[in-house]
């Protein structure tokens, strides 16, 4: 098993797809975040969107295992998502996969769940992914770090020098949100030049260890504000409150308690809404079924206790609220 950081974890699988010149599509779930699809469009990668699980909320595994049943040459590998950092373990559908076609391509993407620098072992999981970045579980403003299988010297991983133009870094997003509101598909326009070259700090992995365990006390500060005061049929499970606290509300009522929420200088966010339509003429209407609903509640080490408190009591106010907004 080897271990690889780089700048951000999107360089570092940019850098494992373009070693690797993988043929055949991945399959990515419909609520991946977008820099993933980018990355696979600027490595010259192709993939297919699918629908998540109303159980889970990850990748639809009988959907994807039919998928590759029907069609072992077509698919080169899975880009498996963590939804919200869940906290499962889900060897027993990537066994199932490679037990289909044991050349499968599995990423495991942790990049919102806690980071764990010192894995033993990551099989059947192929790449592990974890980011350390901006509003990730620990957050120290740089870096992300993976572990790869080459056990069999299988994968080659080669840092890939990448031409960067600094706007470039905002559009790739900017742009995309305007599909994403618009409700049409993405069309290329331009290559985005948004990869940079840089490594992160010599102490890097240093100063993840350091913020994990204040991270972790932290956030379990916040979450249990957050379950006391908010109704209990509107959390997710436990497994679901690590990289923020998601709640699922009624859809009709979101953007009212949003809206409240910023007016009173507090803070959420309403992360992933779904991109199958914008990269197919397919829906994926369980992931647009939780984004119509789902708010993620800030449990970071930017946020205080009574942030939470304040933030929570409003939601409780609003939902306990019989009108409809």
């Amino acid at each position: 098993m080897k271990y690889i950081e780089d700048y951000r974890a999107s360089k570092i699988l940019y850098n494992f797809l373009v070693s690797n010149k993988f043929k055949g599509k991945f399959i990515l779930p419909a609520n991946v975040c977008p820099i993933v699809p980018f990355t696979f469009i600027q490595a010259k990668v192709n993939f297919c969107i699918v629908d998540i699980s109303e159980s889970d909320l990850c990748l639809d595994q009988d959907l994807t295992k039919k998928l590759i049943s029907n069609s072992r040459e077509e698919y080169a590998g899975i880009f498996f998502v963590r939804t919200y950092g869940v906290d499962k373990k889900f060897d027993y559908f990537f066994e199932a996969l490679k037990k289909i076609n044991d050349q499968l391509i599995i990423i495991d993407d942790r990049c919102l769940a806690k980071p764990e620098p010192f894995l033993t072992h990551i099989y059947p999981a192929d790449l592990v992914l974890f980011s350390t970045g901006y509003a990730k579980y620990v957050d120290i403003g740089e870096g992300g770090f993976a572990f790869f299988d080459d056990r069999k010297g299988f994968f080659n991983y080669k840092k890939i020098k990448t031409n960067f133009v600094g706007k470039d870094e905002y559009l790739v997003l900017n742009d995309f949100k305007v599909f994403i509101a618009s409700d049409c598909q993405y069309t290329k326009k331009r290559e985005y030049l948004w990869l940079k070259n840089t490594s992160p700090s010599e102490d890097y992995i240093q100063k993840v260890e350091k913020c994990i365990s204040h991270t972790v006390q932290h956030k379990k500060k916040l979450n249990t504000i957050y379950a006391e005061i908010i109704p209990d049929q509107y959390l997710l499970q436990k497994d679901f409150w690590h990289w923020r606290f998601t709640i699922l509300v009624p859809s009709e009522k979101k953007q009212y308690i949003l809206e409240e929420l910023f007016s009173n200088q507090l803070f959420a966010s309403s992360h992933y809404a779904s991109l199958c339509h914008i990269f197919s003429n397919k829906r994926a209407p369980v992931a647009e079924k939780i984004h119509s609903s789902v708010i993620n509640l800030f449990n970071d080490r930017y946020y205080t206790e009574h942030q939470a408190v304040t933030t929570a009591n409003i939601i409780k106010r609003i939902l306990d609220a019989d009108d409809t907004i």
